[in-house]
């Protein structure tokens, strides 16, 4: 264990930079404080280059997350409900179509969610994945809906399209209504 103490202030310093009296150990003002979380602030303050953060920034990350996740819910549940409670469809092939948009809209979304290129590769995969697990679902689970590959690619078109969104100056859409929400 390493010593770390913060004398400008006078009460014990913890591995985020705040103080906690309570922490105090040995003489007033240390804090005791676990060497593997000393060396990561040591590792975060002296690297120049800090990762950014994955998401923008938001006023409320919790609600645009949340909504994002709340859109993949009803992707599950309007998938795996009986094809006897969906309307019929206007024409052949427009199960397609709505696999494209659906999947294209959940990541448009993500890349108005996260900053960095890493992140909204991973929720891409994540989403084929999920759309492919869908499918999957769909014949394990149902007994009135069956997998389709078609429906796959569709989803995973879906995806790519979505992730051409990061492209556009539409990607801050979200942001700007974050900030508009005061």
């Amino acid at each position: 264990m390493t010593e770390v103490s913060d004398a400008s202030a006078g009460a014990p310093l913890l591995a985020d930079g705040a103080t906690d009296a309570a922490a105090v150990g040995g003489a007033a003002g240390d804090a005791v404080v676990g060497d593997a979380a000393l060396n990561a602030v040591a590792t975060a303050r002296s690297t120049p280059h800090a990762k950014a953060p994955s998401l923008h920034r938001f006023r409320r990350p919790w609600l645009w997350v949340g909504g994002w996740v709340a859109m993949i819910a009803l992707v599950a549940v309007g998938s795996l409900m009986s094809a006897s409670h969906l309307p019929s469809p206007p024409f052949h092939g427009v199960d397609k179509l709505e696999h494209v948009v659906g999947y294209a809209l959940l990541s448009g979304y993500a890349a108005m969610l996260f900053v960095r290129l890493r992140p909204r590769a991973l929720a891409a995969a994540g989403l084929v994945g999920y759309g492919i697990g869908i499918e999957f679902a769909q014949a394990a689970l149902t007994t009135t809906r069956m997998a389709d590959p078609a429906d796959m690619v569709a989803n995973t078109v879906g995806v790519l399209i979505g992730l051409l969104f990061a492209a556009t100056p539409a990607a801050r859409w979200l942001q700007r209504l974050d900030g508009r929400l005061g």
